[in-house]
């Protein structure tokens, strides 16, 4: 893995990085400035920076900073570092400008454009979005809903999606760390974290959030929307319900799937006949409206919707077998 991509991955390492590169600058110009002079490389220990030894670990292991001395180091290529550390600033300058111009003028009339019906809610989402501070909107309800179509329509905005079902080990807290602008959670029932929770509350709250490692706190600051979905809102503690506008949406009669999730795969290209041809399909089987989108992913003929569907339900658990 290149060491912009490690960066990207690891926001935590970014801000130690940028402490240790600041601190070395800021040194060489002293000594270079004194009676030493003469090429001499400053070093440090931890404590100079200040930082810990996992993460400064962790930069040596990433080939970032080395070690030279018993508890000396230094970074392995200082102009590098500060060239990286410049793009990453580069970039989250250039996707916020990005993320501004969707979010600006006449960009989000047509965002709902693929979900039938819902023309009020639509308009509180656009209301939302342009809102000059943060206004969260959760919506509740079984599925075989409206809740993956506003939730499809919304990552078309270059937005950070969590699925809480199927979250990753790196979690919501370093998801955060990013302070992404427009925040995706689908299945926010499923988190079961406290600590997860209680950064989320945090950060919906204050734009901010405080991770901890090995005793060295860190604070991200940056102000995101949050768009959630859930099933239920039983378990979800009171003070994070509360940070949401609450929407409840009831679930989609067989006719109903068929003639929204038609209209949206027309929406995304499909031709209209296949695409009521995999809506109907699907919908003898399940009420979710992703999976026709993945059918339709998969399938450009009937004939590769009959066989798609065939190995689906073949591989599906069987009501009493006890399979999950």
């Amino acid at each position: 893995m290149e060491k912009l991509d490690v960066l990207r991955s690891k926001p935590l390492l970014i801000e130690e990085l940028r402490k240790i590169a600041s601190y070395e600058a800021k040194e060489q110009a002293r000594v270079d400035k004194s009676s030493f002079g003469g090429g001499y490389r400053v070093s440090w220990q931890l404590l100079d920076v200040p930082t810990e030894y996992h993460p400064v670990k962790q930069l040596v292991l990433e080939g970032f900073v080395k070690k030279v001395g018993r508890k000396s180091y230094q970074l392995i290529d200082p102009e590098e570092t500060r060239s990286l550390l410049k793009r990453l600033d580069e970039e989250r300058s250039t996707s916020e400008q990005t993320m501004n111009a969707l979010l600006s003028g006449n960009n989000l009339k047509g965002l709902f454009n693929s979900i039938v019906g819902y023309d009020d809610l639509k308009g509180l989402f656009i209301r939302s979005l342009s809102a000059s501070k943060p206004v969260h909107i959760l919506m509740i309800g079984p599925p075989g809903t409206a809740k993956s179509l506003f939730l499809l329509a919304l990552e078309t905005l270059g937005a950070t999606v969590i699925t809480a079902g199927s979250a990753t080990k790196a979690g919501i807290r370093e998801v955060l760390t990013e302070t992404p602008r427009i925040l995706i959670i689908d299945e926010l029932d499923k988190i079961n974290s406290s600590k997860e929770l209680s950064a989320l509350l945090t950060w919906m709250e204050s734009g901010k959030v405080h991770v901890t490692q090995h005793s060295l706190t860190q604070t991200f600051s940056g102000m995101g929307w949050v768009f959630a979905a859930a099933n239920t809102t039983r378990g979800l503690p009171k003070e994070l319900l509360d940070r949401f506008m609450p929407v409840h949406l009831t679930a989609y009669t067989p006719q109903q799937f068929v003639h929204v999730v038609t209209h949206y795969l027309k929406s995304t290209g499909v031709e209209p006949e296949l695409a009521a041809y995999i809506a109907t399909s699907v919908q003898r089987y399940s009420n979710s409206v992703r999976e026709a989108v993945r059918v339709a992913r998969l399938c450009e003929s009937k004939a590769d919707v009959d066989a798609t569907i065939q190995i689906i339900r073949k591989y599906q658990p069987r009501a009493g077998t006890g399979q999950g």
